[in-house]
């Protein structure tokens, strides 16, 4: 199902998101996604530049757009237009839980987000008591995984 893939994207992303920069981590999923969708960068940025917004929400994309993708683009036009359609409209779907992913999580960790390290020196400095990296990582997960239950239901499975 789609939207098993929807969510193992978002949490995946995300863990990998905690220990990595978000940057490189969106970037990895971006093209996992492209690959496993038989996409290509420039096919899916036309496609967004085309399609008519809100194409976050991932409608069925319009068939003239798909026939003009297909016509400038040679690594796409073997592909069935419904095909080729539905592997667009699937990607944006991915693309929303990428993004979910890589933005969210990273403040589960010290690591994944440059700004808590700066902001634990800064504390520390200042004689604030700071949780280690690992009990920075339970406070994070009591918090932080309720929270990211609700925005996986609320983003990737009402929606």
């Amino acid at each position: 199902r789609a939207a098993d893939s929807e969510i193992a994207y978002m949490w995946l992303t995300g863990i990998l998101s905690s220990f990595l920069d978000n940057a490189p981590t969106y970037l990895t999923f971006f093209n996992t996604a492209l690959g496993q969708l038989h996409l290509s960068e420039a096919v899916v940025s036309e496609y967004l530049r085309e399609a008519p917004l809100p194409w976050f929400h991932a409608a069925a994309p319009d068939p003239e757009v798909v026939a003009r993708i297909q016509q400038n683009h040679p690594e796409v036009a073997a592909m069935a237009p419904e095909e080729l359609g539905k592997n667009l409209r699937l990607f944006v779907t991915y693309l929303k839980s990428i993004s979910i992913g890589a933005v969210f999580m990273g403040a589960n960790t010290y690591i994944g987000n440059a700004p808590n390290f700066m902001v634990r020196a800064i504390a520390m400095q200042d004689g604030v008591k700071m949780p280690s990296s690992f009990g920075y990582m339970i406070w994070s997960g009591a918090i932080l995984i309720p929270v990211f239950a609700v925005v996986t239901l609320v983003f990737l499975i009402l929606t």
